[in-house]
């Protein structure tokens, strides 16, 4: 009998050619979609971006991401309500939008070959999964959505101090809003407002995510300090907020319809 040893995904003592207790693989192998080499406990393929064993919840313990089907059929509604399409008109993730041939040479996120992400930085991958779970999430392929949700946490986690700006917590709070995990969107939410106190994108959130809940109220003052602030915030001048012109001028006149 072979000797136990620490799991490389989760350090559960065990043999075999996988963990017990996470699944990770005990040794290096192969993905299963492209192929690559992977690393013993790896939990994704660092070539495409597979899930591999390891990214897999293990039997009898939550999924990381805490989407549930009732969870995506709020954030259902709650992408209605923050009106994605401008988000997208706006430039997506930092104002970038990847090309056709950045994806695989598709135009859309359905039924694309999973994108090379081995060369990112983690900044890079973070956006190109923000906009991958975005273009589901409009398609309504939740199924998408709670495959990439794991891989879009696991690479904010990696975010240097410095890249996990304002712009950042932003789409993470946004994404995490439309999935239904709306406390943890207000979490990104405090987070910005603790370095910009009355922070536009702050009191964006602030208000579609309360209007997903159906708090009027809380929504509406998040509109009124949203449109008192503007003016100041944008002579500001900056990066992020003139990437997201579109999105945040466009809400300005709903905030002023009030």
């Amino acid at each position: 009998m072979s000797k136990p040893t620490p799991c490389p995904g989760c350090g559960a003592e065990g043999a075999g050619a996988f963990c017990t207790n996470c699944g990770a693989s005990r040794t290096s192998g192969h993905c299963p979609s492209c192929g690559a080499v992977l690393a013993g406990g790896a939990r994704f393929c660092t070539g495409c971006g597979t899930a591999t064993g390891a990214a897999a919840p293990a039997a009898g313990r939550a999924a990381p991401t805490g989407i549930t089907p009732a969870g995506l059929a709020t954030g259902a509604m709650a992408t209605a309500v923050i009106a994605v399409i401008v988000v997208m008109a706006s430039g997506g993730f930092g104002g970038q939008r990847p090309t056709p041939a950045a994806v695989g040479g598709a135009p859309s996120a359905l039924g694309a070959p999973a994108p090379d992400i081995s060369s990112m930085t983690p900044r890079e991958q973070f956006g190109r999964l923000a906009d991958r779970i975005q273009a589901s999430l409009e398609a309504g392929d939740t199924d998408k959505v709670a495959e990439l949700f794991p891989m879009l946490e696991g690479s904010y986690e990696l975010l240097l101090p410095g890249d996990r700006d304002i712009d950042a917590r932003f789409h993470m709070g946004l994404l995490l809003g439309q999935t239904g995990q709306f406390a943890r969107a207000l979490v990104q939410i405090d987070s910005i407002r603790i370095e910009s106190p009355v922070d536009l994108f702050a009191s964006y959130l602030a208000a579609t995510v309360a209007s997903a809940q159906g708090d009027e109220p809380t929504a509406k003052a998040a509109r009124a300090a949203f449109a008192k602030a503007y003016a100041a915030e944008m002579d500001r001048g900056r990066e992020d907020y003139a990437a997201h012109q579109v999105l945040l001028s466009q809400f300005l006149e709903t905030a002023r319809a009030d």
